[in-house]
């Protein structure tokens, strides 16, 4: 019967050991923390004890491990303490199931957001900076939290804390951070510390109002932006602003540019931006009610680029007559411009402003300067179309349009329908219809005077 109940009671252990779950733990560094600090919870492949995992009330602690990922964290269940700070995390798992948590360390790491944490009911402490987050999940639930360390990362808004929570110690500086609650429902805070975020005087005045003021840090702030650096077409409208809504009579503003005093207004408006203007600016901001500690703005680039003189332009059209194009000559430019002459039909480009053997019709002209400043000239350009004169002879011998005088000077060139030069011409003189020691065809004939100075259209028939 003994040994009965022996092999009855391992067969029971063996069967309660083969039934335990477990999960491969996916990142490495992850495995050699957890050999070497808590190696109970592994079976003998260094695989995770679901049970064990979730009864486990100590202090998860895998710092400085290099890990990227903790999927199997979820499983933690009981754990009173997580610290996982200067790792490489980018993101965590649910933590909802942590109720016991009190102390919650992940500094230094990768991570863009946070998990839910409202239901970590018990949390105390909550260490998240230098990190990469823009936001943090709802922590106004956090009754017991009385340490919120979230330095270095992107915050833009001042986080709603419990209003019964017992905070002593608020760290958010280092963020981008542009409103300031009041914190005066909170009398065991030691410390509050808000430099280098982006709050105006406006909002630093809510310090002054504290029934400590001695334990805020606020002092730097970063820059405020302006404009980024930037090119400016000359003439354009350009507003220079601070970007702080100051609106007590104890702030006071000083523009610089090229750190010379140039304005003393909050917003600077160029309504006719010109070559001038270009240089750096910057502003220097000052309150009677913090006296020694101005905000600054960046300093911002103006380059104003140099537009084409429009009113200087002037042009001249030839029409297009007969067989030929006409020509657009645009006058006053500059070396430092490129035209273009576009219709719905056409594109042409020049950087001396003539354009030849240019089709009839109405375009639009765009004069570029080298700076890269664009202008659209203001009047259409017309190129109209003139008919050929026309001429008939009838070179049959009979008196009656033999031929036909031309009386203009300078020389002439007959083509036939195909383009084909027949014959040449010192004018003025007459034409019979002869071409090569005879009588050409019957049919169209046009004669180029003077190089496109006149086209005639001659009709020869017998």
């Amino acid at each position: 019967m003994t040994v009965l109940r022996i092999l009855v009671v391992l067969f029971f252990s063996s069967s309660l050991v083969l039934s335990q779950t477990t999960i491969p733990i996916n990142d490495s560094n992850f495995k050699t923390c957890l050999v070497e600090t808590l190696p109970h919870l592994l079976d003998g492949n260094q695989e995770l004890i679901l049970d064990s995992a979730k009864v486990f009330k100590g202090n998860l602690k895998c710092v400085n491990r290099g890990i990227i990922q903790v999927p199997e964290l979820l499983y933690f269940e009981s754990i009173t303490s997580l610290e996982l700070n200067q790792n490489k995390l980018t993101s965590l798992p649910s933590l909802d199931k942590m109720t016991k948590l009190t102390y919650f360390y992940v500094a230094e790491n990768q991570l863009t957001e946070l998990p839910n944490l409202n239901k970590l009911s018990n949390l105390e402490q909550l260490i998240c900076w230098k990190n990469q987050l823009t936001t943090l999940p709802d922590i106004s639930m956090l009754h017991k939290l009385y340490r919120l360390d979230v330095p270095v990362n992107k915050l833009t808004v001042f986080p709603e804390l419990s209003p019964i929570a017992p905070m002593k110690v608020v760290l958010v500086d280092d963020n981008f951070i542009t409103n300031l609650p009041d914190l005066s429902n909170y009398p065991l805070l030691t410390i509050v510390k808000l430099v280098n975020n982006q709050l105006s005087f406006d909002d630093l005045e809510m310090i002054l109002q504290q029934p400590k003021p001695q334990i805020y840090d606020y002092y730097p702030q970063k820059f405020f932006d302006v404009l980024p650096p930037t090119f400016i077409d000359e003439g354009k409208e350009v507003t220079l602003n601070t970007g702080l809504d100051e609106t007590n009579e104890f702030v006071h503003f000083e523009w610089l540019k090229n750190n010379v005093r140039f304005d003393t207004t909050n917003t600077i408006t160029f309504n006719n931006i010109s070559l001038a203007d270009s240089g750096n600016y910057r502003a220097v901001i000052n309150s009677d009610l913090f006296p020694n500690k101005p905000l600054y703005t960046n300093s911002t680039l103006i380059r104003v680029r140099e537009c084409p003189k429009l009113e200087q332009i002037t042009h001249t059209i030839k029409s297009a007559k007969c067989t030929q194009d006409g020509k657009v000559y645009i006058e006053n430019g500059s070396m430092n411009y490129t035209y273009q002459l576009s219709s719905t039909s056409n594109t042409f480009t020049s950087t001396t402003g003539q354009f030849k053997n240019v089709k009839a019709g109405n375009y639009s002209l765009k004069i570029s300067h080298k700076s890269g400043c664009v202008r659209e000239f203001n009047e259409t350009i017309m190129v109209e179309s003139e008919a050929c004169e026309e001429v008939l002879i009838t070179p049959d011998g009979d008196g009656n349009q033999d031929e036909f005088y031309f009386s203009e000077s300078g020389v002439a060139v007959l083509y036939d329908k195909f383009g084909n030069k027949i014959r040449e011409f010192e004018l003025p003189t007459s034409w019979d219809g002869e071409a090569n020691n005879q009588k050409v065809a019957p049919g169209y004939y046009s004669l180029d005077i003077n190089h496109g100075e006149t086209i005639i259209g001659i009709t020869v028939i017998y």
